[in-house]
């Protein structure tokens, strides 16, 4: 089965305001990723979560920009936090 891809995209370090704990939208993706990509259909993973802090490998040859549209072009389905 092929799997869906998912780019979820936020501002980096903005922290949540008014929780018991502190956390940030990075937090808040890493979790979500961890979320969705544990579920399955048909006992098989169906989404993969691409995540600036662990997808984006570049060349030097292009700047980050370029690096993040291109992962997002690649994708299926686009989420982006907003706070």
């Amino acid at each position: 089965m092929n799997k869906l891809k998912v780019f979820l995209s936020s501002r980096v370090n903005s922290p949540l305001t008014r929780l018991e704990k502190d956390f940030s939208l990075e937090n808040l993706r890493k979790h979500i990723r961890d979320e969705l990509e544990s579920e399955r259909f048909l006992q098989e993973k169906m989404l993969e979560v691409v995540i600036n802090e662990s997808n984006f490998n570049s060349s030097i040859s292009k700047d980050a920009f370029d690096n993040c549209m291109a992962n997002m072009r690649s994708c299926n389905i686009i989420v982006i936090l907003y706070n």
